[in-house]
C-alpha cells in the first residue's frame, strides 16, 4: 500500500480506469453500510488510507509505514468485529449491480394494505406487513409459508388473527403478490430510541428498513396504532389518512 500516489507523468488511460472502478465500489459499499455500525469504521479507513497517500508522497517514510500498519490491522478488524455486516453490505451492493429493477405496485395493492392495517389497529390484532421495493428480502429473512397469492384485505385479515399458526409472522409483499407469510426476521433494530415502549415487532420492522429500502407496516396488539418503518426511520400512531399519505409520498403519489 505503499505506492498510492501516482504522478501525472507517469498517468495512463489504464489507471484511470483502475481509479474509477475503485471509486464505484467504495461508493456502492458506503450505501450499502451507510445505515449500519460499520459507517464509522469506513470513514476512519477512507481517512487513513487518505493520510497514507499523503504521508508517501511527500515522502515521510516512517509515519507512511505506521499508517500501512494501521490500515491492515483495521481491514483485519473489520473483518472480524463486522463479519454479518459486511455479508449484508456484499449482498445488497449485488442486489443494486444485478437486480435494480425496482417492483411496480399497483395503487390498488397499497390500498388494500393499508385498509387491512387500519381494520388489524382497530381490532387489536398485531401484524407486520413488509413491502418489498428495489432489495431482494429473501437473504434477510427466514422464510415461512409459500402463499404466491393476490394482495387480498381478507386473506391478510386472515393470516394474522390469533388462531393462525402464521400470525407471529411478517407477511412478504412483493410484485403486487403475497409472496410469503409467517416469515421471520432475525435482525432487530438496536435504535432503542426510535422504538423505545414498543415490542418485538417494532423492532423486527425497524430492523429491515435499516437493511434495505422495504417500507414496513407494523400494528400494535397491545396498543392498537399503526408505525411505519423506512430508510431505518420509523413513525408511530399513525391515523389511516397519515399512513396513505407517508406511502404514497414514498411512491411518488401514486393515484
Amino acid at each position: 500500500m505503499s505506492a498510492f500516489w501516482i504522478s501525472f507523468s507517469d498517468f495512463s488511460w489504464i489507471q484511470g480506469i483502475d481509479i474509477l472502478i475503485v471509486s464505484i465500489i467504495i461508493y456502492y459499499f458506503y450505501l450499502a453500510i451507510r445505515r449500519t455500525r460499520v459507517l464509522p469504521v469506513f470513514q476512519g479507513i477512507v481517512f487513513f488510507i487518505f493520510l497514507t497517500v499523503m504521508t508517501s508522497y511527500f515522502k515521510l517514510e516512517t509515519l507512511s509505514y505506521i499508517l500501512n500498519k494501521i490500515l491492515e490491522l483495521l481491514f483485519f478488524a473489520v473483518v472480524i468485529l463486522f463479519p454479518s455486516e459486511i455479508r449484508r453490505g456484499l449482498y445488497q451492493i449485488g442486489q443494486k449491480i444485478f437486480f435494480s429493477e425496482m417492483n411496480k405496485v399497483k395503487r390498488n395493492t397499497l390500498e388494500i394494505i393499508i385498509s387491512a392495517s387500519i381494520f388489524l389497529a382497530k381490532e387489536k390484532i398485531g401484524g407486520i406487513i413488509i413491502i418489498e421495493k428495489n432489495d431482494r428480502l429473501r437473504g434477510l429473512i427466514r422464510s415461512g409459508p409459500v402463499i404466491n397469492a393476490n394482495v387480498d384485505k381478507q386473506l391478510l385479515i386472515s393470516i394474522f388473527q390469533k388462531k393462525s399458526p402464521l400470525h407471529d409472522g411478517a407477511v412478504l409483499v412483493g410484485n403486487n403478490m403475497i409472496i410469503s407469510a409467517g416469515n421471520y426476521i432475525s435482525n432487530l433494530s438496536d435504535d432503542i430510541k426510535q422504538i423505545r415502549g414498543h415490542g418485538s415487532r417494532h423492532r423486527a420492522g425497524l430492523g429491515i428498513s435499516e437493511e434495505s429500502d422495504a417500507i414496513v407496516v407494523i400494528i400494535s396488539e397491545e396498543k392498537g396504532t399503526i408505525s411505519l418503518a423506512h430508510q431505518a426511520k420509523i413513525k408511530h400512531k399513525l391515523s389511516g389518512e397519515q399512513l396513505e399519505k407517508e406511502i404514497y409520498k414514498i411512491y411518488g403519489d401514486q393515484r
